[in-house]
């Protein structure tokens, strides 16, 4: 992980992030074997070495602010890499980008606890996928001598479209 905020001129403030992760399964896990001469027999799913699901590869995100009297204008931006949601890595999520703008007033004489904001969010329309259930394979697995591994179904949340929202 990498971060840093940084404050270039007089009002405009930055800040950066970055995170890079490489996992991966230390061993396989027993599974039912679904379909085959041996249908019901307990077996290893090969999952050692596969990475962890969900978690993506990288991610980086930049904000910046700049302050105006009694306005602040905002722009954050953030990447997700690609992620796998099973553990034997055959199904995956595409990497997204999703940016965002907001302009806050401070109201004169409230001595800053009166604030009105405007937010407008995943401003591109960005289509993504912001979470998912995970399961251990995504496609059938043949596990040899004609058994296999079928997969159970998973879900799917869209993320957010486009909005626009005050405060």
């Amino acid at each position: 992980d990498l971060e840093a905020g940084a404050k270039p001129i007089d009002h405009l403030s930055i800040y950066a992030s970055a995170s890079f992760m490489k996992s991966k399964l230390e061993n396989n896990y027993p599974v039912a074997v679904s379909a085959g001469p041996n249908k019901g027999a307990i077996v290893d799913l090969p999952v050692k070495g596969k990475e962890l699901v969900l978690t993506p590869d990288q991610s980086f995100a930049l904000r910046g602010s700049y302050e105006w009297g009694p306005l602040i204008f905002s722009m954050q931006g953030k990447y997700t890499g690609r992620r796998y949601n099973s553990d034997m890595n055959d199904t995956t999520l595409a990497g997204f980008t999703v940016v965002d703008l907001d302009v806050e007033y401070k109201v004169p004489g409230a001595k800053g606890s009166t604030v009105l904001q405007l937010n407008a969010n995943n401003i591109f329309n960005t289509y993504y996928f912001s979470r998912t259930g995970t399961v251990s394979a995504g496609k059938t697995v043949d596990l040899g001598g004609g058994n296999t591994f079928s997969p159970g179904g998973v879900f799917y949340n869209v993320g957010a479209p486009s909005s626009i929202y005050g405060t």
